[in-house]
């Protein structure tokens, strides 16, 4: 068990995805009054005792208060049925509000939207530093032939996404966009440059798919130890200071919370 902020952090079981089984044994212990989740819900609904029919975490705790990403429409059924055991439900976005609504479940849904720390992610003048910064600590997809990174001289676009399923967070979509860009207008090859901020192969090989559609010269990412250990705060807000352009074709996102972050940024 792990003590951060007055909080109490317990690790889960072998192989608990949702961390059902873990609350069990930790409940009776820690006896708390409600159980709020933040987890795709249709992933972990379905109980050891029947795989076939997802009920939801009712069963652990009757006060069970899911968070839930609502960006499918309709909501998908085990959505839905896991949703309608809850105690309450939390969408933080509009729309999640009125799928719900339309599903006969708006009494016991509450709109509670995210938020981040404005007093850190917020414009600053000059982005010079935050270039130098974000070179650094980066890597380039092409040692070989990785066109130069002026802190001061280039036009920089970036991104910021987790790498969990081919599709999610459209990085073919982003990187064929600069393609046909940079195809159309040839002179611009020598400022634009983009900025990965996320691991670089796991559901998808990033810098090959870059180098298929011949922009990897261009690209630079962080490291596998920079992510491992948690990029800070501070810097992901200088990361958002560096950039031009913030480019986030996301499908199947809950949030976004990176859009927020990079708005507020300016």
């Amino acid at each position: 068990m792990l003590q951060l902020n007055g909080l109490a952090i317990y690790p889960i079981l072998f192989q608990d995805s949702s961390g059902a089984n873990t609350a069990k044994v930790i409940f009776p212990v820690f006896k708390p009054n409600v159980f709020i989740t933040l987890y795709d819900i249709w992933m972990g609904a379905y109980t050891p005792q029947d795989h076939t029919r997802p009920t939801g975490l009712s069963s652990i705790h009757p006060h069970w208060i899911p968070i839930v990403m609502v960006d499918h429409d309709p909501i998908p059924e085990n959505t839905l049925r896991s949703a309608g055991e809850a105690y309450k439900i939390i969408t933080p976005t509009q729309f999640g509000v009125k799928e719900f609504e339309r599903q006969g479940l708006g009494h016991k849904t509450y709109y509670l939207p995210f938020g981040i720390d404005t007093t850190l992610f917020k414009p600053t003048i000059d982005k010079t530093p935050h270039v130098e910064e974000l070179i650094k600590k980066t890597v380039p997809f092409n040692k070989m032939n990785a066109l130069e990174w002026k802190k001061d001289d280039i036009f920089l676009i970036g991104t910021n996404g987790a790498n969990k399923d081919p599709y999610r967070k459209a990085f073919d979509r982003m990187f064929i966009a600069t393609q046909i860009f940079l195809q159309q207008n040839p002179d611009a090859i020598k400022d634009t440059r983009f900025y990965v901020h996320s691991w670089m192969r796991m559901a998808r090989d990033i810098p090959h798919l870059a180098k298929a559609l011949g922009i990897d010269h261009i690209c630079r990412a962080p490291t596998d130890y920079h992510m491992l250990q948690s990029v800070p705060l501070e810097s992901m807000a200088s990361m958002y200071n560096s950039l031009d352009l913030y480019l986030h074709l996301s499908q199947g996102g809950g949030f976004e919370i990176p859009i927020l972050e990079a708005m507020t940024s300016g």
